[in-house]
């Protein structure tokens, strides 16, 4: 990744959150990952994360090629590779990262992981990361709402 001198001042705020998050929260290698909402996506109804998945295992993902942007500690992208999708994700955050990448290894999937800011996002300086141009992006929707709009029209690029 550029350096931190690169970034805006938003970002290096950011960056220096999910690092301290990510030590924070280093505990989660040593417990189980959990596959439930795509072995079993229909028992929480109610919950739109869950509905999500519902969604997205209907769309049949295996062998489709998938981003997800702002990726954290793997989570979706762990989930998605499991249901057979060919998943590149991204993060800031190189501790995130290794998190990520540490659970991948360990439940056995396959994700291409790549660090850069979210604003960055163009798949067609990336091919050897992205591919040609991915299927489907998954995005979070925990940005802040000024900060969405750029991260919008970044993932816009992937359709």
């Amino acid at each position: 990744m550029e350096t931190t001198a690169q970034l805006t001042e938003r970002q290096r705020r950011e960056l220096e959150y999910h690092r301290a998050h990510a030590v924070e929260n280093e505990a989660l290698l040593a417990e189980p990952f959990s596959w439930d909402v795509v072995e079993r996506p229909a028992v929480r109804w109610w919950n739109a994360y869950w509905q999500m998945y519902v969604y997205l295992t209907r769309l049949g993902l295996a062998g489709k090629r998938v981003l997800v942007v702002g990726c954290g500690f793997g989570d979706d992208a762990l989930r998605l590779a499991r249901l057979g999708a060919d998943v590149s994700a991204f993060d800031l955050s190189p501790e995130s990262l290794s998190i990520a990448r540490r659970l991948a290894e360990r439940e056995h999937v396959r994700v291409r992981f790549d660090e850069m800011p979210a604003e960055h996002l163009d798949i067609r300086t990336r091919p050897s990361t992205w591919s040609s141009r991915a299927t489907s992006c998954i995005t979070s929707t925990s940005r802040p709402r000024s900060r969405r709009s750029r991260a919008s029209r970044a993932t816009a690029r992937c359709s």
